[in-house]
């Protein structure tokens, strides 16, 4: 209770007008660096994959079996937009509107080795299509509308998806 008590004591401390000037400068320079970006989407908007990194990654890397969901055309909507310190680059974390994932398999048999890939879909199980595979019962009973798959993604691969602004 006591650390609490402190914490009411130091907040009303504050200069409040010098520390909403520090938020109105960072927001200008979000602002500012978005433009400079050619970035054209906001929070809330639906953006369109437009750079082939993504869908590109190597085997090693955990989009990998996303790879198809994160190819150039696909759309989802982005949840925010932030600077990554560590990388010195701005982010758009992106709700993806469809995703499934692929996975490889090599099966030794009688006939030799083969190769299959199986699709697994992320969305409502009504809407499974052709070539993959529905989402688990787990999944079906605790995701009715679909799992949300978030992708963080360096906000330059990326573009407002018809026209669409938030509000």
């Amino acid at each position: 209770m006591s650390t609490l008590r402190d914490t009411l004591t130091t907040l009303a401390g504050l200069n409040h007008q010098a520390l909403r000037h520090e938020l109105d400068t960072l927001e200008a320079v979000r602002d500012w660096a978005m433009e400079q970006l050619g970035v054209d989407y906001r929070i809330g908007d639906t953006v369109v994959i437009t750079d082939d990194t993504p869908s590109g990654v190597p085997r090693d890397n955990g989009w990998y079996p996303y790879r198809e969901a994160l190819a150039p055309g696909r759309t989802g909507t982005v949840r925010d937009i932030t600077f990554s310190t560590t990388r010195k680059r701005w982010y758009a974390d992106v709700a993806m509107t469809h995703t499934w994932s692929v996975h490889e398999r090599d099966h030794h048999g009688r006939d030799g080795l083969t190769h299959t890939h199986t699709r697994y879909w992320n969305g409502p199980a009504d809407e499974t299509p052709d070539g993959h595979e529905p989402p688990s019962a787990y999944d079906q009973e605790h995701h009715p509308n679909g799992k949300t798959k978030l992708f963080f993604m360096n906000v330059t691969w990326l573009a407002k998806a018809n026209g669409r602004t938030a509000p």
